[in-house]
């Protein structure tokens, strides 16, 4: 959690669980540029907002590969969140189709 603790002064508080290996120092960095670049909008949630810069960056590399059962984790906390179809910026991840559909673009 971050906090102002006085003008222009920031105190980071704890790490999310998943996190561990994220930079915070540059992580900071990149929240404070992406509110100077309009990205962050002090009108909206903020902490929506950083949590959304915080995922990215703590997101899988290309060169890390996962073990099944955490492939299988990450799938089941998917399909908990309230619209696992996007991200939060709103790309399509998965699109659940119907059988119909299915066959329909096979045939």
């Amino acid at each position: 959690m971050v906090s102002e603790c006085e003008r222009n002064v920031f105190l980071l508080k704890g790490i999310p669980a998943g996190l561990e290996n994220v930079n915070f120092e540059e992580l900071l960095d990149e929240i404070i540029e992406s509110y100077k670049n309009g990205e962050v909008n002090p009108e909206k949630e903020i902490q929506e907002q950083i949590a959304i810069l915080m995922a990215k960056k703590g997101r899988l590399k290309t060169e890390e590969t996962l073990s099944q059962d955490e492939m299988a984790m990450i799938v089941n906390k998917l399909f908990i969140c309230k619209t696992p179809n996007y991200t939060p910026s709103g790309k399509t991840v998965i699109s659940i189709i119907s059988n119909e559909e299915l066959e329909k673009r096979f045939r």
